[in-house]
């Protein structure tokens, strides 16, 4: 029984840090223009020169 428990915590776990990865990578994705490889984010400023 605690096997099971512990087994489902640690994908319970497991699932958040996707879904935290997922959200740190999300913002990051609207915010760069495509192609990634010809841009880059200028932080602090909110420009973006495309290159």
């Amino acid at each position: 029984m605690l096997d099971r428990v512990g087994d489902a915590l640690a994908e319970e776990r497991e699932r958040l840090e996707l879904k935290a990865i997922e959200m740190l990578k999300g913002p990051k994705r609207l915010v760069q223009p495509e192609p990634v490889d010809h841009a880059w984010w200028d932080d602090g400023s909110g420009v973006y020169s495309i290159g």
